[in-house]
């Protein structure tokens, strides 16, 4: 399956003017329902472009449910939260931040943290030295951080602000993944070079990657948050206001919100990526996500309840 990732340096495409009568689009508009989800397709619509996205239907299937229509509305939530008003203009501003959650609400952008040690100045040396077996190739790990902290290029490995909109477009994907799964078949035919139909398992059904992409970032925002308070306590002084803490709050509970949806407890006996993530969050300190959000709450992304 082809991962994308969002890549600020990427060229960026002419502007294009979108009719309703553009296939693509009106394929992934009958899929939405949200408040938020119609939002971000009035206002994004050019993201169909951008990446390429062609709702085409091959041996695989419809790429439509397979992926386009939840990598439309993950990446516009990308354009959103970093309020890029068009695809010509791309230039990102920190101090214009304001993520746009899946509850249709604009939180804003967090505050203090131009003082803060880098992303990957954190987690690299920690995951160097205490998770090596996290770095070795074809890891369940690496599958993401390739392209995220370990990656020069990305602006998860940067900031913050990086990581929360990684973190919330994944939310917002997630939430059209869970709902196109009943529209992927569970059995894909194929004509073998006699012409003879061959069946085989669907590898895009119940594969739910924007969840695995979610836990991707929990586990290294968890992560990350922890390193700073025991490490540089000046910084994290500065940096937990209560402005910061209702941030992280509102956007941690969105994304919770949407790993409900799946019951990543049931679906990690299937999807190998969830197992790993749910144990490793299992032997992680938590405390500070709980406090932010709710012991409870924390539980079910952990399982740690669950038998």
């Amino acid at each position: 399956m082809k991962t994308y990732y969002f890549l600020l340096l990427c060229l960026m495409s002419p502007g294009l003017a979108y009719s309703s009568g553009n296939e693509c689009l009106d394929k992934i508009k009958s899929i939405l329902e949200t408040p938020s989800e119609h939002y971000l397709f009035k206002t994004r619509p050019y993201v169909i472009k951008h990446f390429d996205l062609e709702c085409t239907i091959n041996n695989y299937g419809d790429s439509t449910y397979n992926s386009d229509s939840f990598v439309f509305i993950h990446e516009a939530a990308h354009f959103e939260d970093l309020q890029i008003e068009d695809e010509e203009h791309s230039e990102v501003k920190l101090g214009k931040f304001n993520l746009y959650t899946v509850n249709d609400e604009h939180i804003g952008n967090l505050e203090n943290t131009e003082q803060l040690p880098s992303v990957k100045s954190l987690i690299r040396p920690y995951l160097e030295k205490n998770k090596p077996s996290y770095l070795e190739d074809g890891s369940i790990f690496m599958d993401h951080h390739d392209g995220y902290i370990a990656a020069e290029d990305s602006m998860a490995a940067e900031s913050l602000q990086g990581m929360s909109t990684e973190t919330n477009g994944y939310t917002h994907g997630l939430v059209i993944q869970a709902r196109v799964q009943s529209l992927i078949p569970a059995v894909l035919t194929f004509k073998d070079e006699t012409g003879r139909e061959v069946e085989i398992p669907n590898p895009f059904k119940g594969k739910i990657s924007q969840a695995e992409g979610l836990y991707y970032f929990i586990f290294n925002f968890n992560l990350y948050l922890k390193i700073l308070k025991d490490d540089h306590p000046q910084s994290w002084e500065k940096f937990y206001t209560e402005k910061n803490k209702t941030f992280l709050r509102k956007l941690f509970l969105s994304s919770i919100q949407s790993l409900d949806g799946i019951e990543p407890c049931k679906l990690r006996k299937t999807d190998e990526a969830l197992s790993f993530y749910i144990d490793e969050l299992q032997k992680e300190d938590m405390s500070i996500l709980e406090e932010i959000v709710g012991s409870e709450r924390i539980s079910r992304v952990t399982c740690s309840n669950s038998h």
